[in-house]
C-alpha cells in the first residue's frame, strides 16, 4: 500500500524516520507531508503509534483537472462500491488550491454527488452521508488542476489524544509536541524538566515516548476498521503492548509559576495515567534550581498572554542568562517566539528548526548549556 502521512512543517525527516521505526518503506519527504509503502500491519502500527502524523492517507484516485466538470464525471466512474458498503455512512475532508473551484465547500459538494450517484446507478440505492462521525473519511485534495482522493485510515486528527481535559492557555498541539521532544535528542534515560509546562503536554508526550505507550491508546475506534480489507485478529496482535524503559528509571520534573496551569497540567497527566512518573512544582523558574548536575530541559517559552512582562524582550533575556549560569551541563531544547524572542536568548545553539505553533512562527533550538568559554564547551563535549 502507497501512503501519505502529514505532519508540521520541518518535521517531515522525524516522521520518516518514525515511520521506518513502524514497519513502513521506499520513503519519500515532501512539505508537511511523507509518502511510503508499508502493508496492512504497518500501517495499522502507524495509525496507533505514531506520535508525529497528523493524518494518515491511503490515496485511491488521482487525475488531472481541465475543467471543474471533469471532477464529477471523473469520480463517478470510480468503484466506490470496493471501498465502502451501501450502508455505511461518509463524509468529505476537502483542501483545494484551484482556479476551477472558488470555494472547497462546492468541489466537495461534487465528488459526494458523484460517490451517491454511483451508488445509485449500479444498485439502486445511495449511501448516507454524516459529516460529524462518518465510518469513511474520504480526503479530497486539488492542487491546481491535480486531484486526489484519499481514504483517512483514522477519521480524525492523530493529535487528538484522547488524554487532555483541558489545554490552558495556548496549548501546544500534542504531535508537535512530541516532534520535539524527538528533536531534543533525550532518549527517556536521565532526567526531563520543562519549567514553562503549561498543561503539561510536553511531559506527557515524553513519558509516552519513553514507556513507549502508543500515541491513541485512548482511542477506541478508528475509520479502517470500517475498510473492506480490515484484518481484526491482524489489529488485536498489533496492539499488544511494547516494551519500553522502566517506570522506576523515568524521571520528569515540570513546573509553572502558576497554580491555575499546574491544576491543568495534573488533571493532563491523571487523564493519561502519568501521575507516577511526572512530578510537578508551583515555582518561579528563575528561583528553580536544576535537580541534578545533568539533564535535559524542553520548554515552550511563554510569550503573548502567557507573558505577564510587558517586557517580552528583558524577559527572554533573563531566561538565556539563568539557563547559562544555573543550568550549565544540561541541554536545553526551547520553542521560542521567532519575532520576539529567539533573537534576545543570549545562547548559540547547536541546530535549530523553524516551525509553526498554531499560528506564530516560532524556532525551535538545541543548546548545550555551559559556563566560562567555548572551551569550556569543548571539554564538556568530550565527556
Amino acid at each position: 500500500m502507497k501512503i501519505s502521512v502529514k505532519c508540521f512543517e520541518n518535521l517531515e525527516q522525524c516522521l520518516a524516520d518514525e515511520l521506518i521505526e513502524l514497519g513502513a518503506t521506499d520513503i519519500q519527504l515532501g512539505k508537511r507531508i511523507v509518502h511510503a509503502e508499508t502493508d496492512l500491519r504497518s500501517l495499522y502500527q502507524i495509525v496507533y503509534r505514531s506520535r508525529i502524523a497528523l493524518r494518515v492517507l491511503f490515496p485511491v484516485l488521482s487525475f488531472t483537472i481541465h475543467h471543474k466538470d471533469e471532477l464529477y464525471r471523473r469520480a463517478k466512474s470510480f468503484k466506490w462500491e470496493e471501498m465502502m458498503h451501501l450502508d455505511q455512512t461518509f463524509a468529505i475532508d476537502p483542501v483545494v488550491k484551484s482556479r476551477f473551484f472558488r470555494h472547497e465547500h462546492y468541489a466537495s459538494q461534487l465528488l459526494k454527488d458523484a460517490i451517491v450517484d454511483r451508488f445509485n446507478a449500479h444498485h439502486g440505492q445511495r449511501p448516507n452521508v454524516d459529516s460529524h462521525n462518518p465510518q469513511i473519511l474520504f480526503h479530497l485534495h486539488i492542487d491546481d488542476g491535480r486531484a486526489t482522493i484519499a481514504l483517512d485510515a483514522s477519521g480524525f486528527s492523530l493529535n487528538q489524544r484522547g488524554y487532555r481535559i483541558s489545554g490552558g492557555t495556548a496549548p501546544i498541539n500534542e504531535s508537535l509536541a512530541a516532534g520535539l521532544i524527538r528533536m531534543s535528542g533525550w532518549k527517556g534515560m536521565g532526567i526531563l524538566c520543562d519549567p514553562f509546562c503549561g498543561s503539561g503536554t510536553l511531559a506527557i508526550e515524553a513519558a509516552h515516548f519513553a514507556l513507549k505507550i502508543p500515541a491513541q491508546i485512548h482511542r477506541k475506534e478508528f475509520c479502517f476498521q470500517n475498510w473492506p480489507n480490515y484484518d481484526q485478529s491482524l489489529w488485536e496482535n498489533v496492539k499488544q503492548p511494547a516494551p519500553g524503559i522502566n517506570e522506576e528509571q523515568l524521571k520528569i520534573s515540570i513546573s509553572d509559576i502558576s497554580e491555575e496551569q499546574l491544576n491543568i497540567a495534573r488533571r493532563n497527566i491523571q487523564s493519561a495515567g502519568l501521575q507516577s512518573v511526572i512530578s510537578l512544582e508551583r515555582i518561579d523558574f528563575f528561583e528553580l534550581n536544576p535537580p541534578s548536575d545533568r539533564g535535559y530541559l524542553v520548554s515552550n517559552i511563554p510569550y503573548g498572554n502567557r507573558v505577564s512582562n510587558d517586557d517580552s524582550e528583558f524577559f527572554v533575556k533573563n531566561i538565556g542568562n539563568r539557563l547559562k549560569h544555573v543550568w550549565s551541563g544540561f541541554h536545553a531544547s526551547l520553542l521560542i517566539d521567532s519575532e520576539n524572542g529567539f533573537k534576545h536568548i543570549g545562547l548559540k545553539p547547536d541546530k535549530k528548526w523553524k516551525v509553526l505553533n498554531g499560528s506564530i512562527p516560532c524556532t525551535f533550538a538545541n543548546f548545550k548549556l555551559f559556563r566560562g568559554s567555548l572551551a569550556d564547551k569543548k571539554r564538556m563535549e568530550n565527556d
